[in-house]
């Protein structure tokens, strides 16, 4: 849900409750600056989600990896063009990542973002307003 959670998974978390929601086969993002955990489907292209969390060990970002199939939210799922964002949200925040976009909607005290290339949607994220949009 837009500003709540992805995948059961909510910003403020402990890591016990992530392993109780998503299980613990993960693997630890070795180059990232906070402990990341990368949940990938086995295959040959990296497709899954992953949980970044602070120092204190809360979830402060849940975001997709690649772009799992059937993935969304009610009016914009995995594939759908950038329009449903629109439609849906009104006007978004744009910011420019390497490679993406990121459309941007602040949510409470939270930001939801739609990632976006050649005006496609292709990955979602939660984060805390102390972390960027893109990850």
């Amino acid at each position: 849900m837009p500003g709540q959670s992805i995948g059961a998974v909510s910003l403020g978390m402990t890591k016990a409750a992530v392993l109780s929601r998503w299980g613990n086969d993960y693997v630890v993002c070795a180059s990232c600056s906070l402990t990341t955990w990368l949940f990938e489907y086995r295959g040959s292209e990296p497709l899954g989600a992953a949980v970044k969390f602070n120092r204190a060990g809360r979830v402060v970002a849940v975001f997709t990896l690649g772009s799992p199939a059937g993935w969304g939210v009610k009016g914009v799922m995995m594939g759908d063009p950038v329009s449903n964002v629109y439609g849906l949200f009104g006007n978004t925040g744009n910011v420019a990542c390497i490679g993406y976009s990121a459309l941007t909607v602040r949510i409470g005290s939270s930001m939801t973002s739609f990632y976006s290339a050649s005006g496609t949607i292709y990955g979602f994220a939660l984060t805390a307003s102390t972390q960027p949009a893109c990850q």
